[in-house]
């Protein structure tokens, strides 16, 4: 909401392209196929393509009108930023529930937002006056309709839109920033009508996105083209290929620009007044919350004398006066805040499910009634009413600071920043902006500055240049500021050691391998490349980091440990990015593969850091890679470092019996029991593999120790006890 000055209704673009054709460009697996043509018809119709297409439509030099962007996670962000250096000539259209990364850090030329009925954004139409909404969209490629039908456009042609995978293994366009190459195997898949006949493979949540389209089409009033290359069929479409399309098209374009141009960002005013009514409304709710705790607080205590006394009470009328006078006051203070409905609209989504589990445990009051009768009810109806008002009380204090922060900020944005505001305002607006991580605000007011002699300000612009991902033009502002005040090193340390934090989350969040969720670990080389970027200006390693690295390590040992060996080298090469920084990741990210040569050098470096563990993870990977040689030299290395390791010697052993050396497989067990008397497994063992060689004498004999030591370690225990 701090973009609202910079924001605009789509609603004022209602009807402004009344039959004009729109192309909808989704981001299915045949939209490679697809590409060619819409090359050919763009600057012919309103092409409006989802975020996840503009990468592969910008790589073919296809500049869209309308880019669609919906989704709340930070991660939606990166199907952007292999643009966001640029100026960016297309429009953004949004949702109000966007993440704000794209809002503030994308520099499309115009902003628009479209609204959907959601009970918690009517306040924000309202204030805003925004008169028109768009169907509601569980998909972006949703909002693309129905932006399309509020501008009046007919017909509207969908590419793209696979709604299946017609594609093996492939879940969106090549080129896509987000995407996965292989669908999940534990994924529920079947086959659906296809757009051309047959069938196509898709999944339950592609059909739930395909079942709203056809609930969207049924209600537009105009022509409705499936244009898609392969996919799902899609009920109130008529399939035409986009090749016949041309003549659908005017000759002569749309002049989009001219339309867009007269479009007015939004007046503020009214957010303001609405914000100011908003608090004025929650701080009363805020006392009559504290005061209704204190009631309830009273009458509890009541209810638990009474009950404690042992009298019967059957019904309110059999109160005593002072308790029935509790629970007069109680309940007028709860009606006063139920009638302040439009308060607890805009916190909807921070009540919810409190709201929800209240009606549960109502429930639960009632069969308390009749079980244990009129008291206890009594008293679990006031704990029930009392607890969500906590809630409540909770959700307004957060609601409260949001509140304050926007207030502050909006009028402070129609008082300066202005075009005609001083040197010294104009800073201190750059400033503000930053801090709210307004971004392209302010660059866009850094341009209309000479900067050159400012430390200050030179720092300012290296700020909105890195969070705008040009490192390189964020060094050159911030090499040039210390150079005219070096005191400003702590300044710039600071907010790159808060830029790597914000990196290390995406890592963190989204690059996980093989666990629940939004993860794309390919991604982790990207967000590693960017935190690199900005270590030189710190000139160590910050603790997010090294939290991260830590359970990086972890995972990379696990998986050499249970025979993983190709995610942990993944995983190793990804951040191969910090191997300047973080010593631990050079070393393993130097291992030779089998053939590479002698590898000293890398032995050098692993023993220099004396652990362990990572000598014998180090073996591990060398034994999967075939580096046989260098493997061993490392085991011998990691168990004069730490003898536990010498249990690798047992694996060892283990990988040289599956190859059908028995004579390797017993020296390298033998290496592990006398290095750990007590690693009885490998002398069993050995035991087995006396036994292949024919040696059964001598199996037995190894048989016999390890039962021997087994009994000892037995009575140990015992006696321990």
């Amino acid at each position: 909401l701090t973009m609202s000055a910079h924001g605009r209704d789509l609603g004022r673009l209602a009807g402004k392209f009344a039959d004009k054709p729109a192309i909808l460009v989704a981001a299915g697996p045949s939209l490679d196929r697809s590409i060619p043509k819409l090359k050919e018809y763009a600057g012919r119709c309103l092409l409006f393509c989802v975020d996840s297409a503009l990468a592969p439509l910008m790589a073919a030099g296809i500049v869209p009108d309308f880019v669609t962007s919906l989704d709340f996670l930070d991660l939606n962000f990166e199907k952007f930023t292999s643009f966001i250096r640029e100026d960016l000539p297309f429009s953004l259209i949004t949702g109000p529930k966007v993440t704000p990364l794209v809002t503030k850090r994308v520099p499309a030329r115009r902003l628009f937002w479209a609204f959907q009925d959601d009970l918690p954004q009517k306040w924000i139409q309202r204030a805003l006056g925004v008169r028109h909404t768009v169907p509601v969209s569980l998909s972006v490629a949703h909002l693309s309709f129905g932006a399309a039908w509020l501008m009046g456009a007919d017909p509207i042609i969908l590419v793209g839109q696979d709604l299946g995978y017609p594609v093996t293994g492939q879940d969106h366009a090549q080129g896509t920033v987000i995407m996965r190459n292989e669908l999940p195997g534990d994924m529920e898949m079947f086959r659906v009508p296809g757009v051309d006949g047959g069938t196509v493979v898709s999944d339950r949540a592609l059909m739930s996105i395909l079942r709203n389209f056809e609930d969207i089409i049924a209600r537009y009033p105009g022509r409705c083209i499936n244009a898609t290359a392969a996919g799902a069929r899609i009920a109130g479409t008529e399939r035409i290929r986009l090749e016949d399309i041309g003549g659908m098209l005017p000759a002569g374009g749309i002049d989009v620009e001219r339309v867009l141009a007269r479009v007015p960002t939004f007046d503020t005013g009214k957010l303001l007044g609405a914000c100011e009514e908003s608090s004025r409304l929650l701080e009363s709710a805020v006392i009559t919350l504290e005061a209704v705790g204190k009631v309830g607080g009273a009458a509890l205590a009541g209810v638990e004398d009474l009950r404690r006394s042992g009298g019967r009470v059957d019904g309110f009328s059999a109160l005593p006066g002072v308790v029935a006078g509790h629970l007069r006051e109680f309940d007028a203070l709860n009606d006063r805040l139920d009638a302040m409905q439009s308060l607890w609209d805009q916190v909807a989504e921070l009540t919810f499910q409190h709201l929800s589990d209240a009606e549960a445990d109502k429930e639960r009051s009632a069969l308390v009634r009749r079980q244990e009768g009129y008291l206890a009810w009594l008293g679990a109806e006031i704990e029930r009413i009392m607890a969500l008002n906590r809630l409540r009380l909770g959700a307004l204090k957060r609601f409260r600071k949001e509140l304050r922060r926007l207030d502050d900020f909006l009028r402070w944005e129609r008082n300066t920043g202005k075009s005609t505001a001083s040197p010294d305002d104009l800073a201190r607006a750059v400033d503000r902006c930053l801090c709210e991580g307004n971004v392209v605000t302010a660059w866009n007011l850094l341009e209309k500055m000479d900067i050159s002699g400012d430390a200050h300000l030179l720092v300012a612009a290296g700020k909105a240049k890195a969070a705008g991902l040009d490192f390189d033009a964020a060094k050159s502002y911030w090499r040039r500021a210390r150079q005219i005040d070096p005191a400003c090193r702590k300044e710039i340390a600071a907010y790159c050691e808060q830029e790597i934090e914000f990196w290390c989350g995406f890592v963190e969040r989204y690059g996980n391998h093989g666990e629940f969720g939004d993860n794309f670990p390919d991604l982790i080389p990207v967000w590693l490349a960017r935190i690199e970027a900005l270590l030189p200006e710190i000139g160590t390693v910050p603790g997010p980091l090294e939290s991260i690295w830590r359970k990086h390590r972890g995972n990379i040992g696990q998986w050499l440990r249970s025979g993983k060996a190709d995610l942990a080298e993944i995983l190793i090469s990804q951040w191969k990015a910090l191997s300047q920084w973080i010593p631990a990741a050079r070393a393993l990210g130097r291992l030779p593969k089998a053939g590479d040569g002698a590898g000293g050098d890398v032995l050098r470096d692993l023993s220099e850091l004396g652990d362990g563990e990572l000598l014998a993870d180090a073996t591990r990977l060398l034994l999967a890679r075939k580096a046989y040689d260098l493997a061993l030299r490392v085991l011998e290395r990691a168990v004069e470092v730490d003898k536990t390791q010498a249990v690798v010697w047992e694996e060892v052993g283990d990988l040289l019996r599956a190859q059908g050396d028995a004579d390797g497989a017993l020296i390298a067990y033998e290496r592990c029991f006398l290095a750990l008397p007590g690693a009885t497994s490998s002398l069993k063992k050995m035991g087995d593999a006396y036994r292949e060689k024919g040696l059964d004498e001598a199996a037995a004999e190894a048989y016999a120790v390890c039962r021997r030591l087994e009994t000892e370690r037995q009575a140990a225990a015992l006696a321990g006890k």
